[in-house]
């Protein structure tokens, strides 16, 4: 009976010890749980920011644009490929459209953008301008050649701050938009486009002026 007896009090003592070990798990796979749910919440609250509803005032996407523009090897790149894009892309429907057309496509942007821009940023507003003007006036020139220097120009801009991303490390507030956003792609796409075409001039210079100018 002796021997029954022990062996009673080791198997409650195994239970005992198994079910605090099963407690132990259970605190474990708890604060994990916790700390996946703290993650998720931080995530989508990053995403939000950037998923946000297309807004085309220059100060919404600006605060947006600043998040993934803040090492200035990233910008310095940003302020050199940006011209390339814009001079690849004007050519591009220079040649394709005309120049009449882009002519008058660049007066629209010209007259309307002072109007769109928030007042703190005014003072990047005449450089952009007058670096745009310059822009269209190369495009002319720069269409008369085949279709495959311009197609490369646009490319290498583009290429360009890709590159400037990875070598930083900075995520792309392109990818960011596209890959996380969870509204229509269609609509992820265009409204990210018309966002940075429109403002993609300003919107570098005003994140490279605490740096270079």
């Amino acid at each position: 009976s002796q021997f029954f007896s022990n062996q009673l009090v080791a198997m409650r003592l195994s239970s005992q010890g198994l079910l605090a070990r099963m407690g132990g798990v259970r605190t474990i796979v708890t604060v994990l749980g916790l700390l996946s749910t703290v993650c998720k919440a931080q995530e989508t609250s990053n995403t939000t920011n950037v998923c946000s509803a297309p807004d085309l005032s220059f100060a919404g996407v600006l605060a947006k644009f600043e998040r993934f523009h803040r090492d200035p090897v990233n910008v310095g790149l940003h302020v050199l490929t940006t011209p390339v894009i814009y001079l690849g892309w004007l050519s591009i429907a220079s040649k394709g459209a005309g120049f009449l057309p882009v002519l008058f496509l660049g007066l629209v942007y010209v007259l309307t953008l002072p109007f769109q821009m928030s007042p703190a940023k005014y003072d990047v507003l005449p450089v952009a301008l007058v670096i745009f003007a310059m822009e269209v006036l190369a495009a002319r020139q720069f269409s008369r050649h085949s279709w495959l220097p311009l197609l490369l120009t646009a490319a290498v801009g583009g290429l360009g701050q890709a590159f400037a991303h990875w070598v930083t490390g900075e995520r792309g507030y392109m990818d960011t938009y596209v890959m996380e956003c969870r509204q229509d792609v269609t609509v992820r796409v265009t409204s990210l486009f018309l966002e940075q075409a429109y403002f993609q001039l300003p919107l570098v210079l005003a994140v490279s002026k605490p740096l270079w100018w």
